[in-house]
């Protein structure tokens, strides 16, 4: 059952994110976003995530938008020579 971009079960209670073919609220698929653009999920999480982001407009513009982040860093980087990321002894 869809509800507000996120998957309730037929009690209307949220199934448990990373068993076994679970199905990931909106909140749990945001927060894994990240890594599932770096391949850095296991098999059954991506899936997960994949099985997600392909029903879930919201999900998939947060998807655009760090894509669109993550393209823009890289960019800077190779364009400018330098690192785009501060390193601690330059953060205040």
């Amino acid at each position: 059952m869809w509800h507000s971009g996120c998957f309730l079960d037929a009690t209307g209670k949220r199934k448990r994110a990373y068993s076994k073919g679970a199905i990931l609220t909106c909140k749990e698929t945001t927060r894994l976003i990240c890594e599932y653009l770096e391949g850095r999920l296991g098999p059954g999480v991506t899936r997960d995530v994949t099985w997600h982001l392909a029903r879930c407009k919201d999900c998939r513009l947060v998807l655009d938008a760090a894509r669109k982040t993550l393209r823009s860093i890289l960019v800077s980087y190779f364009n400018s020579g330098s690192d785009p990321m501060p390193r601690k002894s330059e953060v205040g």
